[in-house]
């Protein structure tokens, strides 16, 4: 991941800098699945803690959307944000695990679809 951000720090078109985020994404996605697998370990022992920090609900399902769009057009589907008025953009709670419920969600909604 470190050699995706040098690259992210060259000049790139709009499309480039879109693929060099999602790979970016994706590997974070990849070690949080590996995290995911190590949290079981927590789980059956009864170790695991939740976070509680502050992080951006809009960009959290913004990001897990863009790892499911090459998956979404190969459907001929198009995935979007769509927040109701009033739901707050800043939260806090566990981003991570969030996002690895959304991850699942979207997984098993392009699976079946």
């Amino acid at each position: 991941l470190g050699m995706l951000q040098l690259l992210r720090e060259t000049p790139l078109d709009r499309s480039q800098r879109f693929y060099v985020d999602t790979i970016s994404s994706s590997g974070s996605s990849l070690m949080a699945v590996i995290n995911d697998i190590l949290d079981y370990a927590r789980i059956e022992s009864g170790k695991l803690s939740l976070e509680h920090i502050d992080f951006d609900l809009e960009e959290l399902i913004s990001d897990t959307l863009s790892l499911f769009t090459g998956q979404a057009l190969d459907k001929r589907l198009r995935l979007y944000v769509s927040l109701e008025h009033g739901v707050p953009r800043r939260m806090q709670g566990d981003p991570t695990r969030l996002k690895q419920v959304l991850m699942n969600l979207l997984s098993n909604a392009l699976k079946f679809t």
